[in-house]
């Protein structure tokens, strides 16, 4: 199964940026838009693993989830990869209001939490970028740069982050996710 770790934004949050896009987004060949009911911020992918394997993960995020407080977050700004001229992702911006790597070490304890589970963490030459996923490019790179213009100021409401999870991905034309399990950030608070 293909497995990774998540927050989930609100409706409220979710609602918000939906309602940003609508002036700006293009309902074009050119692009396969993620749906919102899917919008989630990865914080570590696992990548193909065995059911006995991702139980082991959700016990070890079971306690990641325990040591960790409720995070306050906002969508801030959009990008592009690779870059705005040849994109084959857009993505809006997650920001903690604290601005205190918080987020960061989140997702560095979530990845470690799958290695410790026995998962080959899949290597990347870039360090995490906070995003949500907003769309792919069906099959060539494409200009995004007028996109992200028109989006770049843009910054969403707070909102908390209140459940880690993890979180299976069915692959396809339109894809979709099973969650596995969910745990609050308390922080060891009870």
């Amino acid at each position: 199964m293909r497995v990774f770790a998540a927050l989930t934004p609100p409706a409220t949050a979710i609602d918000h940026l939906e309602h940003a896009l609508l002036g700006v987004r293009r309902d074009d060949v050119e692009w396969r838009w993620v749906l919102p009911d899917r919008w989630h911020l990865t914080l570590a992918f696992y990548g193909e693993v065995s059911e006995f394997t991702a139980d082991r993960v959700a016990l070890r995020l079971e306690r990641v989830a325990g040591r960790q407080a409720p995070l306050q977050l906002c969508f801030a700004g959009v990008g592009a990869f690779d870059r705005p001229s040849r994109a084959r992702v857009i993505w809006a911006g997650v920001r903690t209001i604290a601005d205190d790597g918080s987020l960061a070490r989140l997702a560095d304890r979530c990845r470690a939490a799958g290695r410790r589970a026995g998962v080959t963490m899949p290597q990347t030459d870039r360090g995490f970028r906070a995003h949500l996923t907003l769309a792919r490019a069906r099959t060539n790179p494409v200009d995004a740069r007028g996109f992200l213009a028109a989006l770049a100021g843009y910054t969403g409401p707070v909102w908390t982050a209140t459940h880690l999870q993890l979180i299976r991905s069915f692959l396809g034309p339109v894809p979709r996710y099973e969650t596995l399990g969910s745990w609050p950030l308390s922080d060891g608070a009870s």
